[in-house]
């Protein structure tokens, strides 16, 4: 093999050794594709059997998640960056609902432990910092808050 010959090998060695890395590599997701969107509670945990009064969700806009939980609205601040997300002192409503109280807790807990995010197929994922998934919302399409 002459030198231009070995020249060329190693190039296209190292090009598609560059392709290999970059090419598999996670997409990165930008925080605006969950923001300005209502997202419905589809599950809770292993939960997907939710029995709500009302349906719950979250609408994240401008630091701030806003939304219902079945019986009490709620907001909180929220950080949010390519992969990382919280959500803080969640405020809401003194509505009591006996038949949803231990669901509605586990779902502001859920919020709460929240440190990562993805959205796959229209859901939005939202697990502890051992990537446990921890609820799973769907975008229903709209697009202003309730």
């Amino acid at each position: 093999m002459n030198s231009f010959s070995q020249k060329i090998t190693v190039l296209l060695f190292f090009s598609c050794c560059l392709l290999y890395v970059y090419g598999n590599s996670p997409k990165r997701l930008s925080p605006t594709i969950v923001q300005e969107k209502e997202w419905e509670l589809f599950s809770l945990g292993k939960n997907t059997k939710l029995s709500l009064p009302q349906p719950a969700y979250v609408y994240f806009s401008n630091g701030r998640i806003k939304g219902h939980s079945g019986c009490n609205q709620f907001s909180a601040n929220y950080s949010i960056d390519n992969e990382h997300i919280s959500i803080a002192k969640i405020k809401q409503t003194k509505m009591f609902c006996a038949e949803i109280s231990t669901l509605e807790e586990q779902f502001f807990q859920a919020l709460e432990s929240s440190q990562r995010w993805t959205v796959k197929k229209s859901k939005l994922i939202l697990k502890d910092a051992h990537h446990k998934r921890l609820c799973v919302f769907i975008n229903n399409g709209q697009t202003e808050l309730r």
